[in-house]
Order: C-alpha cells, then sequence, then structure tokens
C-alpha cells in the first residue's frame, strides 16, 4: 500500500469502518442481468473481503455462474448520497474449503446474531479475490486503485490479537467503555455491552450490541509492543478527560497514534 495518495488512505478508511455492502453477482435467473443485496463482510488477514453465505441463498447460486462479483460500500445513506464517499471492491469470489479457526472466532466476533449459524450445514465463507477498487470521496478524489495500493496484510491476525481481546475483553472492560464515551462522545454505562472484536495497524473495532466502532489511528501501529503503549496511552488519556468533563480535551500532539474522532459521517470530500 502506498501511504503518500490520499485517494488510498481515505479508501481504506471506509472500507474499514463498514461492516456491509451491496454485493451484486451475475444473475443465474434473468440472463445478463446483474443482481444485487446487502451484505455484511470483514477483511481477512491479507485485507480481503470475506462473506458467510448460505449455499442456497441466490448468490451463491450465481457464484456458481459467473465468480465475478462486485462489492459496493457506502459512507452514508441520508441525504444527498453524492456527498458521501463510496467505493466498489471487484474480483473472483473463492469458497474457503478450510477455514481457521482464527477466521471463524473473528467473523462471529464482528457478527455476533450470526452465532447460530456457525454449526450449522450449507454455509460457507466465501473470499473475493481483489481484482480492483474503484473509490469516488469527492472532487478530485476518484480513482481506480490497484490490489497492491490497497490490501494490507494484518500482523495482529491470530496469536497477537488473540493476547490482546484477552487482556482488553477481561480486565480492561472499563477502558472500552472509556474508549466510547470520551473519544466517540456516546454514553453508555454498561461495561459488559462492549467488547473488543479486532485490531489492525491502522486501527481497532469495538463491538456494541450489533454496531461495530471503528477507532483510526493517525498513524500505523505496527508491533505488538507499540499497540499495548497507543492502548495504555488512549484509556489513561480517556480517564483523565471523563474525570475532567472537559469535551475539548485532545491528546499530546506528540502521540503517533491517536485515534481520529468521529463526531460525524467520516467526510472524505476536500
Amino acid at each position: 500500500m502506498n501511504p503518500f495518495k490520499p485517494n488510498y488512505k481515505l479508501a481504506r478508511r471506509l472500507f474499514l469502518t463498514h461492516t456491509n455492502g451491496v454485493l451484486s453477482t451475475h444473475s443465474s435467473q434473468l440472463k445478463g442481468f446483474p443482481f444485487g443485496s446487502i451484505v455484511p463482510y470483514m477483511p481477512n488477514d491479507n485485507g480481503e473481503v470475506i462473506l458467510f453465505v448460505s449455499e442456497a441463498a441466490q448468490h451463491s447460486i450465481n457464484f456458481k455462474l459467473n465468480p465475478k462479483v462486485s462489492l459496493t460500500i457506502v459512507e452514508g445513506y441520508s441525504g444527498n448520497i453524492q456527498n458521501y464517499g463510496r467505493l466498489t471492491y471487484t474480483g473472483i469470489v473463492k469458497r474457503v474449503n478450510y477455514p481457521s479457526t482464527d477466521l471463524i472466532d473473528r467473523y462471529f466476533r464482528y457478527f455476533p446474531s450470526l452465532i447460530p449459524y456457525k454449526l450449522a450445514k450449507g454455509f460457507s465463507f466465501y473470499s473475493i479475490d481483489l481484482t480492483v477498487v474503484r473509490f469516488i470521496g469527492g472532487s478530485n478524489q476518484v480513482a481506480w486503485i490497484e490490489p497492491e495500493d490497497f490490501l494490507v496484510k494484518n500482523p495482529y491476525w491470530g496469536e497477537a490479537e488473540t493476547i490482546l481481546l484477552k487482556t482488553m475483553n477481561s480486565g480492561s472492560k472499563q477502558d472500552l467503555l472509556n474508549f466510547c464515551n470520551y473519544y466517540k462522545k456516546m454514553i453508555i454505562k454498561n461495561k459488559d455491552l462492549v467488547s473488543l472484536a479486532g485490531v489492525d495497524i491502522e486501527g481497532f473495532d469495538l463491538i456494541l450490541g450489533e454496531t461495530k466502532i471503528r477507532f483510526t489511528f493517525k498513524e500505523t501501529v505496527d508491533t505488538l509492543a507499540e499497540m499495548k503503549d497507543v492502548l495504555s496511552g488512549m484509556a489513561n488519556q480517556a480517564i483523565e478527560g471523563l474525570k475532567e468533563n472537559d469535551d475539548e480535551s485532545t491528546f499530546n500532539n506528540d502521540s503517533k497514534s491517536f485515534p481520529e474522532e468521529k463526531k460525524n459521517p467520516i467526510k472524505l470530500r476536500n
């Protein structure tokens, strides 16, 4: 990934912030026509899209006819939709024949309502091998993005992420609650409602009920030691900020990776 091209960073942020998009496949019933519907998605360890689909679903039937698909992700759906960023992730869908335990566990952390289908027959994981991304973020922010400039490998996938999950979801639940209340200006009182779902070099995700809350770093955090330091620093800042009840508190400018606050939808326009 080229970190110096702003389109790429904005496209990545949009992709990582959301959890669903419109999957378009080639219809097996209406020859020559596209078929689209909303589906949940999650990036895998290589940054490519992972889907969990019933074999009886229309999309699964269409996959067999033509594996060329696209997933369209939109920043928002209210008001003038042209003011929102959007991207289309186009590629070749492939069944994941032997999904790893890490992939399975991570997927259901992000989508807990689907846990009843975890052991159900007739459901499969699919990956979409990226061909190209089309990104539109507003004026002068339109680009075709190649896989090598969009996909980012997640070094925390597996063991490192498990270490962080055990720490944050057991003894540090209050910190997760504070992250939401301080950095996102939310009002949550029950710490058991919030859990850490996953981390990557660009940020981390909390799950509140069925909602993903994305925290985006200003700069990448590349090692486990760095990530622990960043989370610790965030936790201390949140505690102090909440004590002072100062909504205008800002993180130390020398910090490497304070999450970019998102009071409103991410505005991708210049």
